[in-house]
């Protein structure tokens, strides 16, 4: 079924529940690229109609399923900071919520950082673990220690079996083959080291906490000082030490020490949990979750739309780690 099938349906199913949509805008977003997102406009109210990426033999995920879950368990804890889901339908893969008209920002300042980790901390309760049994795994959750190296495994074969067919990504290859490839096996070692010697790596909790997962700034709303979080396609059970590396090295607005700081010491604070190990997972996984998002960012050439600008950028990421 074609795009413009699925959102003909869209349409008549919220046609079929009283909603009368006046226009509709496709919204350009370089944030997602697996998913289109379409702006519905009704008299006095907009909605938000998103088309997911279809599951396939490369990629199962069932992005439609994991967004409906976590917005489902979201409302059972009656999280407002969120938008409202209004219809999803997972056997063609689209979803309506409500239309947040907020603004996009470019820098977090400490008091929305400590928001951001009372989000976390909140939909962590240990009142509400059975209820979160009923989650899946998220993408490429941690659910062990060697469930973190078996993810970037994956990718850096997927990356090696892609097909070089033009100046720019025979450089590109030979480099992640090099610097990226060198890079994880130095910290492959020392994280084997760590987790060899570390009881925190043994913990029952690991993988047992609620993740939205893709949580950066750029998936966040700002509407009058309150932040609304937004796509949770690849949400689900993981672990907090990676949620919380995933978010402090995304590459769109990777956190300052400081900011790291700030959201390590308030989740210390406020997360409500037995397992004191998991600032101990975040630092032993910290690096190889750096070089899983450099390999997250050359999706572009498994896709045929890596640029030199993005090649730079990628290089760029990498080199600022070094020596953290």
């Amino acid at each position: 079924m074609n795009l413009e099938e699925r959102i003909n349906i869209a349409l008549s199913t919220m046609e079929k529940k009283g909603h009368h949509i006046s226009s509709t805008k496709k919204i350009k977003s370089r944030d997602n690229i697996n998913a289109n997102i379409i702006r519905l406009n009704e008299s006095k109210k907009s909605y938000a109609l998103k088309l997911y990426k279809e599951p396939s033999a490369e990629d199962p995920r069932k992005r439609c399923k994991a967004e409906k879950d976590f917005y489902n368990y979201m409302e059972s804890l009656k999280v407002d900071s969120i938008a409202k889901p209004i219809e999803f339908d997972c056997n063609h893969h689209w979803s309506i919520i409500s239309w947040i008209d907020g603004e996009k920002k470019h820098k977090l300042s400490k008091t929305e950082i400590e928001n951001i980790a009372n989000f976390i901390a909140t939909i962590n309760k240990l009142e509400n673990k059975e209820m979160a049994k009923g989650l899946d795994f998220a993408s490429e959750a941690c659910r062990s220690a060697e469930s973190v190296s078996k993810a970037i495994r994956k990718r850096l074969k997927q990356l090696r079996e892609a097909k070089a067919d033009n100046k720019l990504k025979e450089e590109i290859k030979t480099w992640a083959n090099d610097i990226i490839t060198n890079s994880y096996i130095k910290a492959e070692r020392e994280f084997i080291e760590k987790r060899s010697i570390k009881s925190h790596w043994k913990s029952k909790d690991i993988g047992k906490y609620v993740s939205p997962s893709d949580i950066g700034l750029h998936n966040m709303l700002f509407v009058e000082g309150k932040i609304y979080f937004i796509d949770f396609e690849y949400s689900g059970r993981d672990d907090i030490s990676k949620l919380i590396a995933d978010l402090v090295l995304q590459p769109n607005y990777c956190f300052s020490r400081v900011e790291e700081e700030i959201v390590l010491k308030s989740l210390e604070q406020n997360l409500d949990c037995k397992d004191r190990g998991w600032i101990e997972r975040y630092y032993d996984i910290k690096e190889i979750i750096r070089i899983k998002w450099c390999l997250i960012m050359l999706n572009g050439f498994m896709a045929n739309n890596i640029t030199i600008e993005r090649f730079q950028r990628i290089k760029e990421y990498l080199h600022r780690g070094e020596g953290k």
